[in-house]
Parts: structure tokens; sequence; C-alpha cells
């Protein structure tokens, strides 16, 4: 744990990790030492709420980023057909004038910094999605090592309530 913290977005990975565990931890109890398992459906509501809205930002990251993609790529073509109808352009100037140019495929550094720029806008998008995806992985992950800890029928019910407490 300490190691997750430590490193880049850790406290991000902290909070869902341990939410996960938290909620996992009361539902089983829940189920275990309330009345009809009152505990344990409100604790699996609350565990199904955040599942259906960490699916909602993963779609909605999705379709920024597709849309942040889109943007991009557009952008690097036309800045491509620019580039090329300029190379044409020269060539044709030349023809007439019968100088020979250098071939020249650089990118204009105003257009490089103008596709930079394009990209740098567009990388938010595609670090949300990145996060709403691994968000989404923690919590299916966890959901399985807890039902694992807390149905392993081959350890006595008071370890397992153990566990969980």
């Amino acid at each position: 744990a300490f190691h997750i913290v430590k490193g880049a977005y850790g406290d991000l990975y902290a909070q869902t990790i341990g939410f996960t565990f938290q909620v996992a931890a009361d539902e089983y109890l829940g189920f275990q030492n309330t009345f009809l398992g009152m505990g344990g459906h409100m604790a699996r509501t609350k565990k199904n709420a955040s599942a259906f809205g960490t699916n909602m930002k993963l779609l909605g990251a999705g379709i920024k980023a597709a849309s942040a993609g889109t943007k991009a790529m557009s952008k690097a073509e036309a800045i491509q057909r620019e580039m090329e109808e300029k190379k044409l352009q020269q060539q044709q100037q030349e023809g007439k004038d019968g100088d020979s140019a250098d071939d020249d495929d650089e990118m204009d550094p105003t257009k490089a910094m103008e596709m930079v720029d394009t990209l740098d806008d567009s990388l938010p998008a595609f670090l949300e999605l990145a996060w709403a995806i691994n968000k989404r992985d923690i919590q299916s992950t966890l959901k399985d090592v807890c039902k694992k800890l807390f149905d392993d029928a081959t350890v006595p019910k008071e370890d397992r309530i153990k566990r969980a407490q």
C-alpha cells in the first residue's frame, strides 16, 4: 500500500482500492449481521451505484477520447494537405523559373507547433479514458478477490467475518 500511495496518482488508487474493499466488507457483514440482511442489501446497492457511475464515466471518457482523437487526426491531415499543396506550388513555380530547389520534406516549425498543441489538447481526454479503464479493472479484480475471501468454504465462518472486519 505504501508503494502504491507514493506512485503517480497514488491517492486515487488508494481511494479506489479502499472504497472497493470497504463496500465489499460492508456487504458481507451486512448480510451476516443485520436483520434480513438489510445492511448487505444497502451496501450492495452502494456498490452497484458506484459500478454504474464508473461505467458511465468510462463511456463518457471513451466518447471524449474518440472525439479528441478525431479532431487531432483531422488537424494533422489538414496540415499534411497544406504542406503537399505548398510543395506542389513550389514545384510548379520551379518549373516556370527553371530553378531547382532542394526537395525539403521538413515540416514548417509553426505547423509543427500547431500539431503539437493539438495533440497536447487531446492528451487529457486520453488520460481520463486510461484512468476510467484502470479504475474499472481495479474494482472488478478486487470484487473477485473479496468474493474469494468472504465465500471461501474451506475457512470457518468466524474467520471470514474477521477478514471482512
